[in-house]
């Protein structure tokens, strides 16, 4: 099992015991936790470059869209830095 996912279960577990076990109670505690699981689950989801980022990368020409190789390259790069964090 990698670290992600046994973030994730430990990031689940937390939740249904927030939700589920203290459901009338809404002081400071529970709102940090829930404010904490939501800033984890946050971290754990890939955000990949929007075509306006690879161009501050590269250079902007233009209002060319960003396609062909150089999306082809940044697609790659970001499938192989996925593969490397998820380990």
């Amino acid at each position: 099992m990698t670290d992600k996912e046994l973030m994730q279960q430990a990031l689940d577990a937390l939740e249904r015991n927030v939700k589920h076990k203290y459901p009338y109670e809404q002081d400071a505690a529970i709102r940090l936790g829930e404010d904490a699981i939501a800033a984890l689950k946050a971290r754990l989801e890939w955000v990949g470059l929007t075509d306006d980022e690879i161009k501050g990368i590269i250079g902007a020409w233009g209002d060319t869209p960003i396609k062909g190789y150089t999306r082809k390259l940044f697609d790659q790069i970001e499938t192989k830095l996925k593969e490397k964090n998820n380990g």
